[in-house]
């Protein structure tokens, strides 16, 4: 549907009010964050939590409506690996509130683990898996290591299998070998598929404003138990069902 100029001029509007209020928010928490690594994990656990909240909260801004349906919540005494389409940016924000429970850890390139206020920070010292997607091998590395630390303490690990944003919100093929990775070295786990439905819209005009008044929708599937005898392409075959049944 083609905007009118007024249309446009009020999105413009919102749109560089949510950047400036979203840039506030990155750069308040970056020292706050720094500070509370150094007194505690747990303090530092919930400083992340409070950052991810006010930006999800930001895109009240645009007029935004978030909808999570979530009927089970993750054991804290068993390491959760979270299968996820990735539509946007802010996907990986609305994590924190999804799974409240547990602090989600994630897999990602290393270009967003430098000179972003806050996000990079976390990244590098938040216990999540930085990766190169030029170099398989490292990224393979990376991933292991990071699969290791989330079954030893029990962790929140959330992976978008296409390996990319799909701007379009059609979902992607699944890559095999980092979620492969994951399901190999965290062998008893329990798992959550989740379907982001909407969030492509924020980004639907490239650099140009955001598409305000959205509606986002995050569905939550029930738990999968997975154990040795686990079949980790059934696993992920189910979760890839499951998601694609929850787009519009």
């Amino acid at each position: 549907m083609k905007r009118t100029k007024i249309q446009i001029f009020f999105d413009w509007l919102l749109y560089l009010l949510f950047v400036l209020l979203m840039l506030i928010i990155l750069l308040l928490f970056d020292p706050l964050q720094r500070l509370a690594i150094r007194i505690s994990r747990n303090l530092h656990a919930r400083v992340i939590y409070l950052l991810n909240f006010c930006l999800v909260f930001n895109l009240k801004t645009l007029g935004a409506e978030i909808k999570i349906n979530k009927t089970t919540h993750a054991n804290p005494s068993l390491p959760t690996i979270v299968i996820s389409n990735h539509q946007s940016m802010f996907d990986v924000c609305a994590m924190y509130l999804v799974f409240p429970e547990k602090l989600p850890r994630f897999i990602a390139k290393k270009e967003l683990s430098r000179w972003i206020p806050s996000v990079s920070y976390n990244l590098r010292h938040g216990h999540n898996a930085v990766i190169d997607r030029k170099d398989r091998r490292q990224s393979i590395k990376a991933i292991s290591s990071f699969a290791k630390l989330v079954n030893e303490n029990k962790y929140c690990a959330v992976i978008f299998p296409e390996g990319t944003r799909a701007r379009s919100g059609k979902l992607k093929e699944f890559h095999a070998a980092g979620l492969g990775a994951l399901l190999k070295y965290i062998p008893e786990a329990e798992i959550f598929p989740v379907a982001v439905d909407g969030s492509w819209k924020f980004n639907r005009y490239g650099s140009s404003p955001t598409q305000t008044f959205s509606s986002v929708t995050i569905t939550v599937g029930e738990r999968i138990l997975k154990n040795k005898d686990s079949d980790p392409e059934q696993i992920s075959s189910d979760c890839f069902n499951f998601i694609k049944q929850h787009l519009t």
